[in-house]
């Protein structure tokens, strides 16, 4: 068994294994890294949803003229309720993450030197998982009213643009 020299810190001695400095430096990493994740990610979920939306005005723009008044308004209703609930929840999702980021770089202004710091980050911490996981709860509810109506909306104008072709 390795000899550890006595008072040095240990997994199990209750003493701090790296400085307040290395943590905090290790702490800011992790932070830097997740946002460039959360970014990224964001942004190639923008890309996407503004594509996806673009795509289908575009194409009802297109055959809007040929189709029937009723077909018109119905693709137009059902894609403008996919729109708005997926938007609503991206906005509350949006306020979160800001929220949050608010709240913690007043705590690392307020906090930094104070000696309670770890545990004070800790618990601010903990508080935008509850309140991601309560956005995260819509996240079923958003599916079942934007993902049927996007759809069906959109395939409306695609049945009504192939039976127009095809006379």
């Amino acid at each position: 068994m390795p000899q550890v020299a006595k008072g040095a810190a240990t997994a199990f001695s209750g003493q701090p294994i790296i400085s307040q400095k290395d943590a905090l430096e290790r702490m800011e990493r992790v932070y830097q890294l997740t946002f460039q994740m959360f970014e990224k990610a964001t942004a190639y979920e923008n890309v996407i949803l503004v594509a996806g939306y673009a795509g289908f005005f575009a194409l009802w723009s297109a055959v809007a003229g040929e189709m029937p008044r009723s077909t018109t308004l119905w693709s137009v209703g059902l894609m403008g309720v996919s729109l708005v609930v997926y938007v609503a929840f991206h906005i509350a999702q949006m306020v979160t993450r800001a929220v949050f980021q608010f709240r913690m770089m007043a705590v690392v202004a307020r906090k930094l030197n104070d000696p309670d710091f770890h545990d004070i980050w800790a618990e601010q911490m903990q508080k935008p998982q509850r309140a991601n996981s309560i956005v995260l709860m819509a996240w079923p509810v958003v599916l079942f009213f934007s993902v049927p109506t996007g759809l069906v909306g959109g395939g409306l104008v695609a049945a009504t643009s192939i039976q127009l072709a095809l006379g």
